[in-house]
C-alpha cells in the first residue's frame, strides 16, 4: 500500500518506500527509521509519515489464533490498542485520568511556547504543496 501511495504521489519508481505498524507510535517509529538511515549515511533525506485510524478501528479478527495468545499474557496484551494500554498503565501505576490529562495539557502548552520562542526553528521546515480534488482534478 505504501509503495502505491508513493508512486501515486509522484515519486519515481526507483524511490524506496516502507511501512511499519506500531499502533499509535507508527509516526515516531517512521521518524526514527529515517533519522537512523541518515545518520548511517544510507540516505541524504527522507520523509517520515505517521497515520492512524483508531477511531475507525473495529475489533476484527486477531492475526493469531486464540490458543497462541492464551500461552502468554504479554502476547495477548500487545494486541491491545494503545488507548487501552495507556489505561492499563495508569491503573498499574496509580495515575489518575485527571492527572494524565493535566500532564498532557501542560505538555502541549510547553511545546507551543517553545515553538513560538523559536526553539524548533531548525527542525521545522515549511513545505509547499499542491492539493488536487480527486473528483475534479482542480487545485
Amino acid at each position: 500500500m505504501v509503495r502505491a501511495a508513493a508512486l501515486a504521489a509522484g515519486f519515481p519508481n526507483n524511490t524506496a518506500a516502507s511501512s511499519v505498524n506500531r499502533f499509535c507510535s507508527s509516526g515516531l517509529k517512521a521518524t526514527q527509521d529515517i533519522a537512523n538511515q541518515i545518520s548511517l549515511g544510507n540516505i541524504d533525506c527522507g520523509i517520515a509519515i505517521g497515520a492512524e485510524l483508531m477511531s475507525a478501528a473495529s475489533p476484527g479478527p486477531q492475526p493469531f489464533h486464540e490458543e497462541i495468545l492464551k500461552r502468554s499474557k504479554d502476547a495477548a496484551d500487545c494486541m491491545q490498542p494503545m488507548g487501552q494500554t495507556s489505561e492499563n498503565v495508569g491503573k498499574d501505576f496509580d495515575i489518575s485520568r485527571e492527572s494524565q490529562d493535566r500532564f498532557a495539557a501542560e505538555s502541549y502548552q510547553r511545546a507551543e511556547r517553545a515553538q513560538k520562542a523559536g526553539w524548533f526553528d531548525d527542525e521545522i521546515v515549511p513545505i509547499a504543496t499542491t492539493v488536487k480534488d480527486p473528483k475534479t482534478g482542480q487545485e
